[in-house]
């Protein structure tokens, strides 16, 4: 009986070990949503020391963007990450990543396919360029998660806005508002 004690402690202390171990494979498509690591700890809450930024700040639907995660500071690496691509104001990742670099992969959230890039491995970096493909015509902004240890993390670190080219606000608008205005006061002159 005391074996089975034994090695019933020993199979639950396995479990709880890997079970708050995270993915250094970068297969996290369970967090697409969130995009908050399982490492048993909270994400940092000041400034991350690494950014998204794209190579346009405007796109055509089919126009390829360049995305880079890169370092404030040379000696400072992550060693995993997650990036999205948005909607303004939306939940779901959009668009697909393309050709992923070496030590990298391509994920499915939701059922996007390619619509998010991850880490292979725990290899220290702190530059990774990427090629993105939108897949609509809606504003979107690029979202990160930075691993530099598995208790330091920042989540959904974000990048600038990329506008829709050829978008502008509706010149109708404005002069509905007349009228609609005018058609009140004609009703209320009829009562």
């Amino acid at each position: 009986m005391e074996g089975r004690a034994l090695l019933l402690s020993l199979v639950f202390c396995c479990c709880v070990l890997l079970g708050v171990d995270g993915y250094s494979n970068g297969k996290v498509t369970e967090v697409c949503g969130s995009m908050t690591p399982e490492h048993g700890v909270s994400a940092q809450t000041a400034a991350s020391p690494f950014t998204v930024t794209t190579d346009k700040s405007n796109y055509t639907n089919g126009e390829d963007v360049t995305v880079t995660l890169k370092s404030t500071v040379d000696s400072t690496f992550f060693e995993g990450f997650l990036l999205q691509a948005r909607e303004v104001g939306g939940s779901s990742a959009v668009g697909a990543f393309l050709s992923p670099p070496s030590g990298t992969q391509t994920l499915t959230c939701g059922s996007v396919t390619n619509s998010a890039l991850s880490h292979t491995s725990s290899l220290k970096q702190n530059n990774v360029q990427v090629k993105w493909r939108p897949s609509g015509n809606k504003d979107v902004q690029f979202y990160v998660t930075f691993v530099q240890s598995k208790a330091t993390f920042w989540v959904k670190v974000m990048g600038s806005t990329i506008k829709v080219n050829g978008t502008s606000s509706s010149t109708s608008a404005p002069a509905a508002a007349p009228l609609s205005v005018l058609l009140m006061i004609c009703m209320y002159w009829a009562l």
